[in-house]
């Protein structure tokens, strides 16, 4: 056997094992690169995505706007104070809860007359909601500079992620709907001024004081509509079991308002108000009041539900005069 030959071979196979394992370097080395590339490409759809949705969600917005027209008959001023909802991108926008807010520092007057929640805004719509009589509960008074109310709204786009636009304006990721609790520090002043006759909630406080003490529905009589004719009709026997009822219910600091002389005005169950707090569901009794003009706000119903507006009656031409008549 020749020993040069065996060298040989020997070195042949060394060289091949050298370039299979060069090979295989190389091979690993590109498959790293390969899931380099391939993991920055990710991020960077990631981010691209982030991006875009955040570009969707920055077209969605809440705000108010007030200004003082002439009255009908020319002898003052009226204030009307409308909130707007924008989505102006190419997406619809779902679950909308809107709050609004005024003065310094912030007092949360709840979504007024604006729906809880706002199921769905189409792309490239908004919606408009007169929030006058809501905002005139909490008129600042003679000798105040009055202040414009501002928004916040929450919502979800299109892929379910949730978002926030604060009062300040800015926008954020997360969040969801808002819950206003009564007992921050400006609670109180949530309610509005008690000896307005604006401020629907200033009526329901006397209706459930009155309630107390009322022997026949004669007694409650200055609180309610005149419209509502069912009162008439209850017994002293079901003034007592109304009477019993909202005993057991005390007031919530907000008012709903399905349209702008329709006003709701919730109470919670004493045993479920924290449950409220937390946004809960909880057991709770609706009073419904009207607005006639020359009288202010007044009892139409009260019960486990609303009075729907279209089954409501008005005074007659009472819709077509301004708030103060």
């Amino acid at each position: 056997m020749d020993p040069g030959a065996n060298w040989w071979e020997a070195l042949s196979a060394i060289g091949t094992v050298l370039a299979v394992l060069v090979s295989v370097a190389v091979a690993i080395r590109e498959v790293a690169r390969a899931r380099a590339a391939e993991s920055a490409l990710e991020d960077e759809r990631r981010q691209r995505l982030a991006e875009q949705r955040r570009g969707i969600a920055a077209l969605v917005t809440a705000w108010a706007e007030s200004q003082y027209e002439p009255s009908p008959d020319g002898t003052h001023y009226v204030r009307r104070v409308i909130a707007h909802v924008a989505n102006e991108s190419t997406e619809p926008a779902f679950n909308l809860n809107v709050v609004l807010a005024y003065g310094s520092p912030l007092i949360q007057l709840g979504p007024l007359s604006i729906p809880v929640p706002i199921h769905v805004l189409p792309a490239r719509q908004a919606r408009s909601w007169d929030v006058s009589p809501g905002f005139a509960a909490h008129s600042t008074g003679v000798g105040q500079v009055p202040t414009d109310p501002i928004a916040s709204i929450s919502f979800e786009d299109s892929r379910g992620v949730a978002w926030t636009r604060g009062y300040d304006g800015k926008l954020q990721e997360g969040g969801g709907h808002q819950a206003i609790s009564p007992d921050s520090e400006t609670g109180e002043a949530q309610i509005g001024p008690l000896d307005s006759p604006f401020n629907p909630i200033a009526v329901v406080t006397a209706f459930h004081s009155a309630l107390e003490s009322a022997t026949t529905v004669q007694d409650l009589k200055p609180l309610l509509s005149p419209t509502a004719t069912g009162w008439s009709a209850l017994t002293n026997e079901e003034l007592v079991a109304l009477r019993d009822e909202h005993a057991a219910y005390g007031l919530a600091a907000h008012v709903w308002y399905p349209t702008p002389r329709i006003a709701y005005v919730r109470l919670i169950h004493d045993d479920d108000i924290e449950r409220a707090r937390k946004g809960d569901s909880a057991r709770a009794l609706v009073v419904t009041l009207v607005f006639l003009v020359g009288k202010g706000w007044r009892v139409f119903s009260s019960g486990g539900a609303v009075t729907e507006p279209d089954w409501i009656k008005f005074p007659r031409k009472d819709l077509l005069r301004d708030l103060r008549g």
